[in-house]
C-alpha cells in the first residue's frame, strides 16, 4: 500500500476510500484481516480523520465491518454476493440490452464494433490484460447506450463490485474467445434493432460469465 498523493481535486477521504475499496475488490486485503486507523495513516501516509471517513463509507458500501476497540474487518465479496450480483445482472443487463437496440444511434454502433474488435485483436495476441479492458468496456457500452442513467449507474456499479472475479474469469482465454462470439451476437442484435433478441443473448452471456466467474472464486478460495 503505498503513500497517496493528494490530489487537489479529489478529497482525501474520498482517496483513501477509492484507495482501500481497490485493494478489497482485488483481493490485496483479504476477508478477516484487520485494519486499523492507525496502521491506514502509517501506511498511506495521512492523518486519521480522512481514514475514519473512509473505513465508514466502506462500512456503508458492506465492503468492511467496523468493530469498536478492534478496527475494520474486511468483508470483501462473499460467494453468495457474487450469486446475488450475477442474478441482478442477469436481469437488468438484458433491459439494457434491448434498450440499446431501440435507441443505439451509428456512430455508438461503430464505437461498439471498434471495442469488439480491439477486444478480438488482444484475444488473438493472447493479452489477458488488454482483452479485459476492452470486454468490461463492451458491458459499459451497453449499459450507456440504454440512454437510461439510472440503469447505467446500477449495472456500472454491479460490474466494479465483483472485478476481480471478472478478471479470473475473463482472462481465461478458452472463456474469452466464447465470450467474444455472445459479445458479437448481442451487438448485431442491438444493431438490427431487435430488443427481444438482445435481451435473450445477453441474458444467456451473462449466465455463462456468471458460471465462469463461480468457478473462477471456487479456484481461488482453494488456492
Amino acid at each position: 500500500m503505498e503513500k497517496l498523493v493528494q490530489e487537489r481535486a479529489v478529497p482525501l477521504a474520498e482517496q483513501v476510500f477509492q484507495t482501500l475499496e481497490e485493494d478489497i475488490l482485488q483481493g490485496r486485503l483479504k476477508p478477516g484481516e484487520v485494519i486499523t486507523e492507525l496502521r491506514l495513516s502509517k501506511a498511506l501516509g495521512v492523518s486519521r480523520t480522512p481514514i475514519r471517513e473512509a473505513l465508514q463509507h466502506l462500512e456503508q458500501e458492506s465492503l468492511v465491518e467496523i468493530r469498536p476497540n478492534r478496527g475494520a474487518v474486511v468483508l470483501g465479496i462473499t460467494r453468495d454476493d457474487l450469486e446475488v450480483i450475477y442474478d441482478m445482472r442477469i436481469r437488468l443487463e438484458g433491459l439494457a440490452a434491448s434498450l440499446a437496440a431501440k435507441t443505439a444511434d451509428e456512430e455508438q454502433l461503430n464505437a461498439m464494433k471498434e471495442v469488439l474488435d480491439l477486444q478480438e485483436f488482444y484475444v488473438e495476441k493472447n493479452n489477458p490484460d488488454e482483452q479485459e479492458i476492452f470486454d468490461s468496456r463492451f458491458h459499459e457500452m451497453v449499459y450507456e447506450f440504454s440512454g437510461k442513467r439510472i440503469l447505467y449507474e446500477v449495472l456500472k456499479n454491479l460490474h466494479r463490485r465483483i472485478t476481480r472475479y471478472r478478471r479470473l474469469s475473463v482472462t481465461d482465454m478458452d472463456r474469452a474467445r466464447k465470450a467474444i462470439t455472445e459479445h458479437r451476437e448481442i451487438y448485431e442484435a442491438i444493431r438490427d434493432g431487435n430488443g427481444s433478441l438482445a435481451d435473450t443473448l445477453t441474458i444467456r452471456h451473462v449466465e455463462n460469465a456468471k458460471r465462469s466467474a463461480l468457478a473462477s472464486f471456487e479456484s481461488y478460495e482453494k488456492a
